[in-house]
């Protein structure tokens, strides 16, 4: 995980091309960042939490528990002082602040 300027696909194209393998699948919801991932080089599945009437949380379980971790580990280490500033430091798994 990184920190990145906005969720953008200028913004998000260059991050999953960088952190995952050429012709993985990329699961996502209908986000219009997200346009553009197929002609990428990656299968895209794309699940529509609005049209399907089902939570976020049903629908992409992983991405949900990965951010739970991560908010949990952030406000028990850091009591809720977590900076912009440091946040890539705070991301980056050999810190193991999760």
């Amino acid at each position: 995980m990184r920190q990145i300027v906005d969720a953008s696909a200028a913004s998000l194209e260059p991050f999953l091309i960088e952190s995952i393998a050429p012709g993985s699948v990329v699961h996502t919801d209908a986000w219009t960042g997200y346009a553009g991932v197929g002609v990428k080089g990656f299968k895209h599945e794309v699940s529509n939490i609005k049209r399907s009437g089902s939570k976020a949380s049903t629908l992409l379980p992983r991405v949900h528990r990965v951010i739970s971790l991560l908010k949990r580990g952030l406000m028990g280490t850091h009591q809720g002082a977590v900076s912009h500033k440091h946040l890539d430091y705070y991301l980056d798994p050999s810190t193991r602040i999760i």
